[in-house]
Parts: structure tokens; C-alpha cells; sequence
């Protein structure tokens, strides 16, 4: 606790009489608990956002990368074999799970439709699992961003509610209504507020950020799938899947 409060209060400055650094150590325990409760959130949630934007950075160019191996070749045999190499991305688990599954179910010939059609739906199925699996990766820890971008504000609304009645029970033990009776009451209330406010802004603009970026790479694997769904149904249609 103590080495969190000396954090807490070199991240906030230091100075004399009125500063906020004074102020975060004058203010007593329940304010102090709440303050590095709120940093520790801030804190995390800022390792989470540097994270996940490293991250689906470099999910962007692996799934650039990947179709700079799939696009131009024939088959989808070729197709797994040119992209064996290229780093994990969203789409290469689509392809991968649709050729193999493609190749346990593949048809013989383009006379049997009933075939192609229980092979294609298949097909679709086990992409559309995939996809699934895909989402939960990108959106895993978007929750705590979510949880503080909601929850701080309340936090430090708690510690400015605290604050506030230490304010006027100084008020009534003195029997006055000074400011130098209420200022630390009124102090804590206020630097409890900005605390909350300083890690949930953040973490809510980070969260709507993510969650537009997930859209995009969402609608990025329903395209590939109906592409990878029409080159199927050509292949199977013509002399099967190769």
C-alpha cells in the first residue's frame, strides 16, 4: 500500500502547500484506497491498450501477407502449400480449416449435387466455428477496458461522496464553515472525481476504437468465406477439389 501511494504521488507531482501531490497525501485512507485503486486500473488498462494495438497490428500484416501467398494461385492445394509458411492471421486459420475439412468431404464428380451441397455447408460450418474462435481472440481483455471505462467514474464517485461528508462532519465538529475546515474534505472529493475520470476516458475511447477494428477484420473473414464458399462450389462443379 505504501509503495502504491508513493506511485500514486510521484505520478501526480509533488510540491508544496496545495499541490496535488499535498493533497493525494493529506487525504486520508478511504480516499487513498480509492485513488490506487484507480491507478492500478488505469494502469492496466493503458498495458492493454498498448497490447492489443501491437497486436492487431501485427494480425494486419499477417493476414496481408497471407493473401499475398493465396492470391494468383490455382488450386487449393498449392494455395495451403504457398501459405504453410506465413505467420497465423485470422484468414489462414479460415482457409486452413476449410481445405482440410474440403478434403474429408470432398466430392468425385459434378454430377452429384446432393454431395456438393452437404460438402459446402460443411465447409461453411467449420469456417464459420473458426470465425468464432477468431472474434473471442481479438476481443479477449477488451472486457477490463469495458469494466473501467464503466466503473471508474463510479469509483471516484464514491471517493468524492466520501469526501464531501468528511467535509461536513469537519463542519460539525468545529461548529464552523471555514475554508480551512472543508478544503480537505472538498480536496478529496475533487482529485477522487479527476482520478476516475483520468482512467475511464481512455479506456472507453480505447474500447470503441478495438471494437471498430474487430468489425473491420470481422467483415474481412465473412468476404473471405464467401469467396473461399464460390471457389468450392466451382471446383466441385468442374473436377472436384484440388
Amino acid at each position: 500500500m505504501n509503495t502504491l501511494t508513493v506511485l500514486l504521488f510521484s505520478l501526480v507531482g509533488q510540491g508544496g502547500t496545495g499541490s496535488i501531490g499535498s493533497m493525494v497525501l493529506a487525504a486520508g485512507p478511504v480516499a487513498k484506497t480509492v485513488l490506487i485503486i484507480l491507478l492500478i486500473m488505469s494502469v492496466i488498462s493503458w498495458a492493454i491498450i498498448v497490447f492489443k494495438y501491437l497486436s492487431y497490428r501485427k494480425i494486419e500484416k499477417a493476414a496481408d501477407s497471407f493473401m499475398t501467398s493465396f492470391t494468383g494461385v490455382k488450386t487449393f492445394t498449392e494455395a495451403y502449400e504457398e501459405t504453410r509458411g506465413v505467420p497465423h492471421s485470422y484468414l489462414k486459420s479460415i482457409f486452413d480449416v476449410g481445405y482440410k475439412t474440403a478434403m474429408r468431404r470432398k466430392t468425385t464428380g459434378p454430377e452429384q449435387d446432393d454431395n456438393m451441397h452437404v460438402s459446402l455447408d460443411t465447409i461453411e460450418r467449420a469456417m464459420r466455428k473458426v470465425t468464432l474462435v477468431e472474434v473471442n481472440r481479438l476481443e479477449d481483455l477488451l472486457s477490463f477496458l469495458a469494466s473501467t471505462g464503466s466503473a471508474s467514474p463510479f469509483i471516484g464517485l464514491f471517493g468524492t461522496v466520501w469526501g464531501i461528508m468528511s467535509a461536513f462532519r469537519s463542519i460539525g465538529i468545529t461548529e464552523s464553515a471555514s475554508l480551512a475546515i472543508v478544503a480537505p474534505g472538498i480536496s478529496e472529493a475533487l482529485i477522487t472525481t479527476a482520478m476516475g475520470l483520468f482512467a475511464a476516458i481512455p479506456a472507453v475511447l480505447a474500447y470503441n476504437y478495438f471494437e471498430r477494428r474487430i468489425k473491420v477484420f470481422m467483415d474481412d473473414m465473412d468476404a473471405f468465406i464467401i469467396e473461399m464458399l464460390n471457389k468450392f462450389e466451382r471446383h466441385i462443379k468442374s473436377d472436384g477439389i484440388q
